[in-house]
């Protein structure tokens, strides 16, 4: 079943994006307003590292990103899908998905953006349902 509202509708387009070999201090100020970072090595996404993470890195006086433990098990989907296929990726445990457009990383969604777009999305899933139900 699909009803008609796209994943990009509700993606987050600015994320912050760290480089592996940076230290954690640099990282934090990045994460003052997010719940994660992307991280990439020489220009290529690697993983995602959250916010216990670096938490953890400085309680064990680690430095660098590269000394952390990265979430590499990622969910990427295309940006035109419908929204009930990223609820099943949500449902099934993902925390984090990526969005691509032609190949690109053009977002992220997480389970924040979906609570932020919550009363909107159920509105147009309940009409789309009404919709369908006089036909």
């Amino acid at each position: 079943m699909k009803v008609g509202i796209k994943v990009k509708e509700v993606m987050k387009k600015e994320f912050p994006i760290v480089d592996i070999n940076q230290s954690l201090a640099a990282c934090t100020t990045r994460l003052a307003k997010n719940s994660a970072c992307l991280v990439i090595d020489k220009g290529n996404f690697i993983g995602i590292l959250k916010q216990e993470e670096i938490l953890k890195g400085f309680l064990n006086a680690k430095e660098k990103i590269r000394d952390l433990n990265l979430m590499k098990k990622i969910s990427i989907i295309d940006s035109e899908s419908d929204i009930i296929e990223l609820l099943d990726l949500i449902r099934t445990g993902n925390e984090f998905i990526l969005l691509k457009e032609h190949n690109n990383i053009i977002g992220i969604v997480t389970k924040d953006c979906l609570r932020k777009a919550k009363s909107s999305i159920l509105g147009r899933i309940r009409k789309k349902f009404m919709q369908e139900a006089r036909m």
